[in-house]
């Protein structure tokens, strides 16, 4: 095998991807969101989980008491009202941030009425929970419900767990790091096809193939190509996530396991590009497959997406399961470069 020449070919598309506006954008998409995934983190566990940042919001609100509770104006300041009416003037009007609707005579479930803006719904959610926690054994002990509390032990010792750590721990090993795999291998496979139907849409296939590489080469050279970028932007995000103080453990094994993964959507790009002809419909025929099997990988945890968060998190996983995925793809890849000639 002429190896300068493959290598030589495999360059020339790794340079005709830079104008590409599209690659280039996914690229730097990629690295941003690995840039900033603290603060991306951050700021989602926001929204789906005020109390994970409970402590940097200031747990003050002005709350509006409709109804006869008590026990529960003891544990609260609130502001009372005789009719939902004349709260809701007030909360509209600015002067109260929530509305809480109880009656301890009966038992009907409390309702509570929170502002729209979502920084102030955030504040105003969590001062009146911690209130409402308190309220709730209160009314257990008066009702003589036991009082049932989890604690958690390690080598014998009690430990707390600070709220928000599990979805903070689910959202970067289950969502983050994942996504970030498919996203890498998806670019790589975007590329093959887009190198492989130009040249057989701009007629230049049959100038390689006068050339001294065969068709096995000229496919290598262009798979080549592929590879190089996933493993060029693999250690980039793995090494972007880590400064950013996420910990990824079993870093050579990640990065085996998203080149594995990178070479199979590689593998079905190649055969697409050689069936089909054309880069728009091969570009849509793979766009649909992606979005088709990507709920299942996720869903899957024998699924490559679902392994290479294990396995970033230091979690149950065998080296065994790795290793299939690596020598299975490069055997499916070498066996379709043989099998389908463009």
């Amino acid at each position: 095998m002429r190896v300068s020449i493959v290598l030589r070919l495999a360059l020339k598309d790794l340079k005709g991807m830079v104008k590409e506006r599209t690659f280039v954008s996914v690229m730097v998409l990629l690295i941003f969101v690995t840039s900033f995934s603290s603060v991306i983190t951050f700021g989602i566990l926001t929204l789906y989980n005020p109390e994970y940042v409970g402590f940097a919001i200031e747990k003050e609100a002005n709350v509006a008491l409709v109804g006869n509770a008590p026990m529960l104006e003891k544990i609260m300041k609130v502001k009372k009202y005789d009719s939902l009416q004349k709260a809701f003037r007030d909360f509209y009007e600015g002067d109260i941030d929530a509305i809480i609707v109880a009656n301890e005579s009966s038992k009907s479930y409390l309702r509570v009425y929170l502002p729209k803006e979502e920084i102030k719904a955030i504040q105003t959610s969590l001062f009146i929970k911690e209130k409402l926690v308190k309220y709730e054994k209160e009314l257990r002990r008066r009702n003589s419900i036991p009082i049932f509390e989890l604690s958690f032990y390690a080598k014998g010792k009690r430990i707390d767990l600070p709220q928000g750590v599990s979805i903070s721990f689910k959202f970067i090993y289950v969502v983050l790091i994942p996504l970030l795999m498919i996203t890498t291998a998806v670019s790589a496979a975007g590329l093959l096809i887009d190198s492989m139907t130009e040249e057989i849409e701009t007629k230049t296939l049959e100038l390689l193939k006068s050339s001294p590489l065969s068709s096995t080469e000229i496919s290598i050279g262009k798979i080549l190509a592929s590879y190089i970028l996933s493993a060029t932007l693999t250690p980039i995000w793995i090494i972007l996530v880590i400064a950013n103080g996420i910990d990824i453990h079993n870093v050579a094994l990640v990065f085996s396991l998203s080149l594995s993964f990178s070479l199979m959507l590689i593998s079905l790009a190649y055969t697409l590009s050689v069936v089909i002809k054309d880069r728009e419909r091969s570009q849509l025929v793979f766009s649909i497959v992606i979005i088709s099997i990507i709920p299942l990988l996720f869903t899957n945890p024998f699924s490559p997406v679902g392994l290479v968060g294990r396995i970033a998190a230091n979690g149950y996983f065998s080296l065994f399961e790795p290793i299939v995925y690596l020598i299975t793809s490069l055997i499916v890849l070498l066996s379709l470069v043989k099998i389908l000639k463009i």
